[in-house]
């Protein structure tokens, strides 16, 4: 078993897969989107870009498997599911935090140096700041350095 299916991305979306996919249909969509995942891996992706790609190109990997064994629409709305119940989760603990006194403007402060490090133009990102106050931090990313691998 290799790093793909011991990634992030395999472990969140595997409730979502096991909801339309038999043990065989399983093991043949995680099979194929390895070979897909190892692919992606190899076109060039520069060490800035690897964080971001690793969950991105898995993404892909799995939609591309899924279509496979299931018809497109539903191997979208799989993967859709699968996003959207880790989302959920995740915005949810956000709620509960963003209520604990002080934290909203602790977390706009973390927001924006995590942005900096992770979606800088080091890693391939350029973004266009919108607001950035101590209330709130908006911005339009206006380049992303994973359409060129799937255009």
């Amino acid at each position: 078993m290799g790093y793909f299916r011991k990634g992030r991305t395999v472990r969140i979306m595997l409730p979502a897969l096991r909801k339309v996919l038999s043990g065989d249909q399983l093991e043949s969509v995680l099979w194929d989107a390895e070979l897909f995942y190892n692919e992606y891996m190899n076109r060039g992706v520069t060490e800035g870009e690897k964080s971001h790609a690793e969950m991105i190109f898995a993404s892909a990997a799995l939609y591309n498997a899924l279509q496979e064994e299931i018809d497109r629409d539903l191997a979208y709305e799989t993967i859709a599911d699968g996003m959207y119940s880790f989302s959920d989760r995740a915005g949810r603990m956000m709620d509960r935090l963003t209520r604990i006194p002080g934290f909203p403007s602790l977390f706009i402060r973390i927001f924006r140096s995590m942005t900096a490090k992770k979606f800088g133009e080091s890693q391939g990102f350029e973004k266009e700041i919108l607001v950035s106050n101590g209330r709130e931090f908006r911005f339009n990313m206006t380049k992303c350095p994973y359409e060129k691998y799937f255009r």
